[in-house]
């Protein structure tokens, strides 16, 4: 009788040690973990997590959208200051609903102030304010850039344009609305780029969006000034005569841009850092060359 007594006292005080063994409970010498439950668990964390992440892509595209749109508004309000200018000294060549007069219109193909105008709309026309449109849509910060430095410099109207009509010179006066136009809206445009297209350190964006500024309107989509076009084709710039992937640094493109012989107009030359990006890429799309 005493040894079963013993008996059943030491089963009494291995009961919570062999109920801890079950998968319902848990004691001192094991610990269930409930793994379907944690898998569960992680599942709904990454849904959560995914869903949080669509969330801010939404709410950044979205405010990508209204910042932009408000940039627009903005731009066209502040034209109508200097509309008037734009229309008495560049719409005849500037604008697609301008009708030249009788005599522009002779003989298209060898009138000159025909010509001009043809020529002039490729370069940018202010039919729709803005965006400005042009032959190969380029970005709006080089038309905007090339409208600033132009007036700065007094390179339009054209020469032979202001002989005739002398009148409709760029005066001083002109110039500071003009830039009042031009200068905040490329701030605005270049805050918005560096907020929502920063291309961070991918060499071929920062190349990409070099050329784009500095080249694309003259030497891309359609434009080949001088012979030089389809930029916006990597493979075909790369293929080109003015890059040398054997020997990168003494590519074409890389000497007439340090020597300032491109863009024409020096306020546009390209900044040592962008010599360098666009170095950089050329370097690193050689080196893509000799692996191949």
């Amino acid at each position: 009788m005493r040894s079963m007594s013993k008996t059943l006292l030491c089963l009494l005080a291995l009961l919570p040690a062999l109920v801890g063994c079950l998968p319902f409970g848990s004691g001192s010498g094991f610990i269930f973990r409930d793994y379907k439950q944690e898998q569960i668990n992680a599942s709904n964390q990454k849904l959560e997590n995914t869903r949080r992440e669509e969330a801010q892509r939404l709410a950044f595209q979205e405010e990508k959208r209204r910042t932009m749109e408000e940039i627009v508004a903005e731009a066209n309000a502040s034209f109508e200051e200097i509309k008037p200018i734009l229309q008495k000294k560049c719409f005849d060549c500037h604008d697609t609903n301008t009708r030249l007069k009788f005599y522009a219109r002779i003989l298209p193909r060898l009138n000159p102030l025909y010509k001009h105008q043809e020529e002039g709309l490729k370069a940018i026309d202010f039919v729709d304010t803005f965006p400005l449109k042009a032959k190969g849509t380029p970005p709006q910060l080089s038309l905007l850039k090339s409208i600033r430095n132009q007036v700065i410099d007094r390179t339009m109207p054209l020469k032979s344009y202001r002989l005739v009509y002398r009148n409709r010179r760029i005066f001083n006066s002109d110039e500071e609305k003009i830039l009042a136009w031009t200068d905040p809206l490329i701030q605005k445009l270049e805050d918005y780029n560096e907020k929502f297209e920063n291309p961070a350190n991918d060499p071929t964006l920062l190349a990409k969006n070099i050329m784009e500024n500095k080249c694309f309107r003259c030497h891309a989509n359609g434009n080949a000034k001088g012979g030089f076009g389809d930029m916006e084709d990597s493979m075909k710039l790369l293929a080109s005569k003015y890059v040398d992937l054997k020997n990168p640094e003494s590519s074409e493109l890389l000497t007439i841009t340090d020597k300032g012989q491109m863009p024409p107009n020096k306020r546009e030359a390209l900044t040592e850092k962008e010599l360098f990006d666009l170095k950089e890429w050329l370097i690193i799309e050689s080196k893509k060359e000799t692996v191949q």
